[in-house]
Order: C-alpha cells, then structure tokens, then sequence
C-alpha cells in the first residue's frame, strides 16, 4: 500500500521538474489571408489604389516588432482569342508591400502599426470591335486594340487590432493611409485578323500624379500562427 507521504513527495518533485521547463515560445510566424479579398478580387486595370491584398506575412523580430509582407496577384486571361495571340492577358495586376509594425498585446487583444513601402503594377491588352472590308478573309477584318500600364509606388502608414480567437489563430483589421505616385500611359491602334498592325499607335494617355487614398476597412485578416 502506498503510502500517503510518498505520492505527495512524487508530486512535489514532479512539479519542481515542470517548473524548470523553459515556457513555450510565442510564435515568431504568421501568415494571414484577406477575408474581403474573397469578396472583392484584386482590381484591375487602373483601378490599383482600390485593390485589396489577398495575403500576408509576418515574422516577429522581438516580443513587439515585427516586418510584414504583403502580396497580391490578379489575371484576366481569354483563352480562345479572336485574333490569335490577342488579350494575352487582358488585364492583370501585381501588388506587394514591405513594412515593419509596432504591436502591444493585452490578453487576447493586440494593437499595431506601423508603415510600409508600396509598390504595384498593372496593364491591360484588349482587343475588341470588328470591321468587315472584304469577303470573309479573316485577315481583311479590322479590330482595335488597346494597351496601358500604370506603376505605383508609395508609402503607407497603418493601425490596426487583432483579437485571438485561439492561441494560434487570430482576426485583425487594418487602416491604411497612402501616399503614391502612379504614372500611365496608354496607346490604341488596329490590327488585322491575323493580329499585324495595320496602324501606328496612338497614345490615349500619358499621365503621372501625386494620390493621397484613406481606407478605413482595407484588410480583414484570418491568420495562422506557427
């Protein structure tokens, strides 16, 4: 029979060998995945400053500092042209961000902010209307074409909270204030049905400018811990 002096003894120094086990690391690693991105896909063409990042990563240098990258991609591809080798994409857009953040954490609740620098990128390729002028050649049909691109870089200040639903999942909300430079430029010009110029480009738009954009509610994250 055991007895009672015994078990507490095996207790007591099985709690001094628990108490000098080194407690668990918070985790240094997140990643995060825009909910509204699932509501409002990356905007594109030359719509950047409305556009939404779909992803985001975070690795903790200290207990509250962290860098942030984000990232984003969107793609509006016709894979059956009327003109071969046409809307090769039709549109597509390319975001990223690359930030450092202050955070402080009160139980489950976190608040956190920071900057980032700002780069994105974004085009078009459409070719659209048609003009018979012999036959039913397909190369004595007309069609116009236009392209552009914009390119933005810039600065973003940011605040925002997270609340820990779980010890490795959170959900956090951002609001940005940027200040970018864009500039576009665009050209239109016809080609043939066999997709040769038949026209010299013609620049639609050449502009650059100075945007100062509030998003109140730009990311509503659901993130990982690892």
């Amino acid at each position: 029979m055991i007895k009672y002096p015994l078990v507490l003894t095996l207790l007591l120094a099985f709690s001094k060998v628990l108490a000098q086990q080194p407690p668990l690391q918070e985790p240094k690693w997140e990643v995060g995945v825009n909910l509204l991105s699932l509501l409002k896909p990356p905007s594109l063409r030359l719509d950047q400053l409305n556009s939404t990042y779909g992803l985001i990563v975070r690795k903790k240098v200290s207990p509250k500092n962290a860098l942030r990258f984000r990232s984003d991609f969107g793609l509006d591809f016709d894979p059956s042209p009327t003109v071969p080798n046409t809307n090769q994409p039709r549109d597509y857009t390319l975001s990223f961000d690359i930030g450092y953040e202050r955070q402080n954490r009160v139980g489950r609740f976190v608040h956190y902010y920071g900057g980032d620098v700002m780069i994105r990128f974004s085009g078009y390729n459409s070719t659209i209307g048609i003009g018979i002028a012999n036959g039913t050649d397909p190369s004595a049909l007309t069609y116009t074409t236009q392209k552009g691109k914009v390119r933005t870089i810039g600065l973003e200040a940011l605040t925002g909270g997270k609340y820990y639903m779980a010890d490795r999942v959170s959900l956090s909300l951002e609001t940005n204030l940027q200040l970018s430079i864009a500039s576009t430029i665009g050209e239109t010009f016809n080609i043939d049905g066999n997709g040769n110029k038949i026209t010299n480009p013609v620049t639609i738009i050449s502009s650059s400018g100075m945007n100062l954009n509030i998003v109140p509610i730009s990311v509503i994250y659901l993130s990982y811990y690892f």
